[in-house]
């Protein structure tokens, strides 16, 4: 939760004349102050002023902030490194280096992967998970397996 800052993160200050029947005077500057907090409360929760349902969004937001029961639960374990992205990043840079090398050479999968483990972004996504060449070469089959299901797939969508 982001904590509160500037006037928000101040209690208002005591409002004269303002009892268990307000005056007209009071009532117009009451009605200012909470004006102003509302709209610093929209800003700090990112709400849009000309949104119509700006009450819900903010009463859901207080809500998840304030209300364990509104919150949602953290996944368990460690955040995923490896995305779709990175494992098809992976599969260019390796089949590329193979390329360059040419196709009869004794330099494979796995010699790349050796080669490329001491390079960014692959060393920090290797970092401290046991064979740094081993996990690259471990994600590229698996990225090999993702493209070819998804060729056959794309194939079967054609017919």
């Amino acid at each position: 939760m982001k904590k509160y800052t500037g006037e928000l993160a101040k209690p208002l200050d005591p409002m004269p004349g303002f009892g268990a029947v307000p005056s007209k005077t009071s009532g117009d500057r009451v009605s200012e102050v909470y004006s102003q907090q509302f709209r610093r409360l929209f800003d700090h929760f990112g709400i849009d002023c000309n949104n119509p349902s700006l009450w819900v969004q903010l009463s859901l937001a207080l809500a998840q902030a304030h209300v364990p029961g509104f919150r949602h639960r953290k996944k368990a374990g460690a955040k995923k490194q490896w995305d779709v992205f990175k494992l098809l990043q992976l599969q260019r840079d390796v089949d590329a280096m193979i390329e360059q090398k040419g196709q009869r050479s004794r330099y494979g999968v796995s010699w790349v992967c050796a080669q490329l483990k001491d390079q960014e972004p692959w060393k920090s996504l290797t970092d401290g998970k046991g064979n740094p060449k081993e996990v690259l070469r471990r994600n590229y089959h698996y990225a090999n397996k993702l493209t070819n299901s998804v060729g056959r797939l794309t194939a079967r969508v054609k017919k």
